[in-house]
């Protein structure tokens, strides 16, 4: 990004034959697309196209409050979906379900003030009450957003026992309650989450690692 070139083509290579002087074209780029597969296990269902950088290199971690800016939602046809009324601010906390699938996925991968392009290929992962959002069975939906802000919760090393004890099984239940309501990515990522905490948790005393595993199942 901001790099410059410079070419210099010959007559005959820029137009075929020497009617014309010595062409010079200068190339600079101005920004380098990224686009990722932002499914835990890579299907292709949610994909993040960045269209503009974030200014940290930092992203959401679960339960960050998390201010996002949804600009547009269109089908695959590029028409917006009727449904949709409109740009929104959304403010959620992450992993919660708050906002569908697609964009909770793809915020997880996103920095402060980055803009994306997210496509969603099951729109099952699309449907968002947060923004009125409903999409027919075998609809394409297109997510253009700006995460303008986001705050992530306290590190482990930061907690006292008993909070850390209390996060765990908050993260659990949230887990099982996205599971009763079909929503296996997000329900495996605050399960994995939780295995996660744990092994970052080298400090507990004896009572917590007993409950640990009951948790863990």
């Amino acid at each position: 990004k901001g790099g410059l070139v410079e070419l210099r083509c010959s007559p005959k290579y820029a137009y075929g034959n020497d009617s014309h002087g010595e062409v010079t074209i200068r190339i600079e780029v101005h920004e380098v697309y990224m686009e990722e597969d932002v499914t835990p296990n890579k299907t292709g269902e949610v994909k993040k196209k960045q269209v503009r950088e974030g200014v940290k290199n930092e992203s959401p971690r679960d339960t960050a409050q998390c201010v996002l800016i949804v600009e547009a939602v269109k089908g695959s046809t590029g028409a917006l979906i009727a449904c949709f009324d409109g740009p929104n601010e959304v403010t959620f906390r992450a992993g919660d379900g708050y906002v569908c699938d697609a964009l909770e996925l793809a915020v997880r991968q996103m920095n402060e003030g980055e803009r994306a392009i997210i496509t969603c290929s099951t729109s099952s992962m699309c449907l968002d009450p947060a923004l009125k959002l409903s999409i027919q069975d075998g609809e394409e939906a297109i997510f253009k957003v700006e995460l303008k802000s986001f705050r992530n919760p306290r590190g482990t090393y930061e907690m006292p026992e008993a909070d850390k004890m209390a996060y765990a099984a908050e993260r659990k239940e949230t887990g099982s309650r996205l599971f009763r309501e079909g929503r296996y990515f997000l329900a495996l990522q605050r399960y994995c989450g939780v295995l996660e905490f744990f092994s970052y948790c080298d400090n507990l005393s004896e009572v917590p690692q007993i409950v640990s595993p009951r948790i863990h199942r």
